[in-house]
């Protein structure tokens, strides 16, 4: 009983920091992205 609680709070764990990275690599994604679409729409107009 003692061994499952702590594997899953392991897995609560390893859950938060993987949605951490995920947000994280997204929010810098997106913002590279913004950048670059922003630069293409400078040099269309």
């Amino acid at each position: 009983m003692r061994e499952y609680r702590t594997s899953r709070v392991r897995a609560q764990v390893y859950l938060e920091i993987m949605f951490i990275t995920i947000r994280i690599l997204w929010e810098r994604y997106v913002r590279i992205f913004w950048i670059v679409t922003s630069q293409t729409l400078e040099n269309f107009f």
